[in-house]
């Protein structure tokens, strides 16, 4: 009778053993999230959740691993709401919060910021300013726009000095314009320097023509026109002193003249 015995002991022992094996291998495995409470993220602490709901978790915004302190794991907890800051996670892990800046650069707008919106620039009219141009006098903010009223004569660059000539050099000094004449003279004498419709300088031979057939007209580069009495005339004979005659009788009287080489004095009525 006790054989029978000790193999229901040891039968029982085997199914023992092989029931806590198989609690062994059904025992739940167990996953470690970052939790973040929905509408309080701020709360995020870590869990150890059961495989089967590890998927649930993490559709419901809940990350793998544990949770990092402070914002490191979810910046987005930083958001303050407040449009007038910029939220950002600091590497220390504590949420930051900078003004924003709203200065636009005009100096016809006060800037303004509304938590809700943001920026707010408004017109500041009235304001004294300075459009920055030089020739404009009692600047002040019309709306969002600086203006001033024009100085007359005033220019600020050449282009404002154009006065549509070919022959002048337009340009903007100390504020007022000035047209000066293109400068074409030449050293040569017998040349006249000249400035064209294009405004180049170029030129011309000059004349000497003295309309005296009695003389021979020339010219010196350096003395400019020069008038040489010729053989084609009489020295004295025409009554009036010719360039080259000697007939001055000595006296006051004007208009000296010779006729045959007799000398002759003309008075004047």
């Amino acid at each position: 009778m006790s054989k029978p015995t000790r193999i229901l002991a040891t039968t029982v022992a085997l199914a023992g053993a092989v029931a806590l094996d198989s609690d062994l291998a059904h025992a739940d495995k167990r996953v470690t999230v970052c939790h973040v409470p929905p509408g309080n993220e701020a709360n995020a602490h870590t869990l150890s959740v059961g495989e089967a709901s590890v998927g649930a978790h993490l559709a419901h915004g809940d990350q793998l691993g544990p949770c990092f302190a402070g914002c490191g794991s979810n910046p987005s907890i930083c958001d303050d709401g407040n449009a007038c800051t910029s939220d950002f996670c600091a590497d220390s892990g504590q949420c930051g919060h900078d003004v924003v800046s709203c200065d636009d650069g005009n100096a016809c707008t006060v800037d303004a910021c509304d938590p809700a919106v943001g920026c707010t620039p408004v017109a500041d009219d009235g304001a004294a300013c300075n459009d920055g141009n030089e020739c404009t006098d009692g600047d002040g903010c019309i709306g969002t726009v600086c203006q001033g009223a024009p100085i007359e004569g005033c220019c600020t660059t050449d282009l404002e000095c154009d006065d549509g000539a070919a022959c002048t050099i337009d340009a903007c000094d100390d504020g007022r314009c000035a047209n000066e004449a293109v400068d074409c003279s030449v050293p040569d004498l017998c040349n006249a320097g000249f400035c064209d419709i294009d405004g180049e300088c170029n030129a011309t031979p000059v004349s000497c023509d003295d309309s005296n057939p009695c003389t021979d007209d020339a010219c010196d580069g350096t003395l400019g026109c020069v008038h040489t009495p010729n053989a084609s005339c009489s020295i004295c004979g025409d009554g009036v002193l010719q360039p080259g005659e000697e007939c001055d009788d000595g006296n006051g009287n004007p208009f000296d003249g010779c006729d045959g080489c007799i000398v002759v004095d003309i008075t004047p009525d």
